[in-house]
């Protein structure tokens, strides 16, 4: 099983900003499952994971470390959702 990972502090900020907190990601990529998992362009040693949170498609970007996914941050995407 996946270990995933990510900065409380952020959390927080995501959750005071009215978006999904890394919990409700997690919760959706166990129950869901992953939409979509690509390569970063723009960040080179990151991936994007797209998933179904509130039946809207968010991004997470994320690093690898070891055996565990740190998420940086989570966004909704109009592109993906249109998709």
């Amino acid at each position: 099983m996946t270990e995933y990972k990510w900065d409380e502090n952020k959390n927080i900020k995501l959750q005071l900003e009215g978006r999904p907190s890394f919990e409700d990601a997690v919760i959706a990529i166990e129950k869901n499952g992953v939409l979509a998992d690509l390569v970063s362009y723009k960040h080179p040693g990151q991936r994007l994971i797209f998933v179904l949170i509130n039946n809207y498609v968010h991004v997470i970007p994320y690093e690898n470390r070891g055996n565990t996914k740190w998420l940086i941050t989570i966004y909704p995407s109009r592109k993906a959702n249109k998709r």
